[in-house]
């Protein structure tokens, strides 16, 4: 994470925590400048990452490494003035604007700009220039005629509402998202694979009440999936932060929703997610099938088959 975005996360997010200073001092296995390694003529396909509101595109690091290890491009957007800061790369700081918690007017708002965020940025993406500039290499590693996209919260939103307006978005995955957008009338025609939270079903009210409503608007090859021991941000790598500095059994719970981190050990949510997502993609982007998306297994009993 940039220097200027961990100490203002450190101040504004982690300090609640009593974690201050601890995202300035984290360190992963991403590089900058990494060369791509692949074979000549053939072309890695990409999956698109959009944060769930108000959050950094870094809360998704573990995440998008795992899949990138995959042999996916894994692009992961901040969308500027919902995260809580964006960080360009002359480092200028853009603040967040939209409340993480809205009406419902500044949240469609919102999503119209999270889904033009996605359409540039895939635009962007299948430029030469482009290309040549940021990642050093040409158009024949990045396949962006056909992509995933996978949305945490109301990235999640974001994904469905970009698939339906954008051909380009072939398949596509909810970690715990919403359906806010015109997808939720005319309904969907490419592979979804919705991962829930631990009881975020019909049998409770929530954003997620929607989901049966929508389920058979969604025509193509569909699943959801719940995960026991999880709760709304086990699907970020906050849990995982939080686990390697040691303080889960620390942490504070102001508006008595301690649910909502899950009770699920970041390392063993990293494990299914990456298992499950790749799986997915695999087979939609790749032509690989897999057993793991027929039910449920042993492998990973935490893993509940809905519909």
């Amino acid at each position: 994470m940039p220097t200027l975005t961990a100490a203002i996360y450190d101040e504004d997010v982690f300090a609640e925590l009593g974690l201050n200073g601890s995202f300035s001092n984290l360190y992963t296995t991403v590089r900058e400048n990494g060369p791509i390694l692949h074979v000549p003529g053939e072309a890695f396909p990409v999956i698109m990452i959009s944060t769930g509101g108000g959050a950094s595109r870094f809360y998704y690091t573990a995440l998008a490494e795992a899949l990138a290890s995959a042999g996916y491009i894994v692009a992961c957007m901040d969308h500027s003035h919902d995260s809580l800061v964006v960080e360009l790369l002359n480092h200028t700081l853009l603040h967040r604007r939209i409340p993480v918690v809205g009406n419902h007017t500044l949240l469609m708002l919102d999503l119209d700009a999270r889904v033009n965020d996605t359409i540039f940025a895939l635009d962007e993406l299948s430029k030469l220039d482009v290309l040549a500039e940021h990642f050093s290499t040409s158009d024949e590693v990045f396949n962006v005629s056909r992509v995933g996209m996978m949305g945490h919260s109301l990235g999640g939103a974001t994904m469905s509402t970009a698939m339906l307006l954008d051909s380009r978005i072939a398949a596509g995955v909810s970690l715990d998202g919403v359906f806010f957008g015109p997808e939720q009338e005319t309904g969907l025609d490419s592979p979804y694979l919705i991962l829930g939270a631990e009881g975020h079903d019909s049998t409770k009210k929530g954003w997620w009440s929607n989901w049966p409503d929508m389920w058979p608007k969604l025509r193509a090859w569909k699943r959801q999936l719940n995960i026991k021991g999880t709760g709304h941000v086990s699907f970020c790598d906050v849990p995982l932060i939080i686990d390697i500095l040691g303080f889960r059994k620390d942490l504070p719970d102001p508006d008595g929703e301690i649910d909502n981190w899950g009770t699920i050990s970041g390392n063993r949510m990293l494990e299914i997610q990456t298992a499950y997502v790749a799986a997915f993609f695999d087979n939609f982007l790749k032509g690989r099938s897999s057993e793991l998306l027929d039910g449920e297994t042993d492998q990973f009993p935490e893993v509940d088959f809905i519909m």
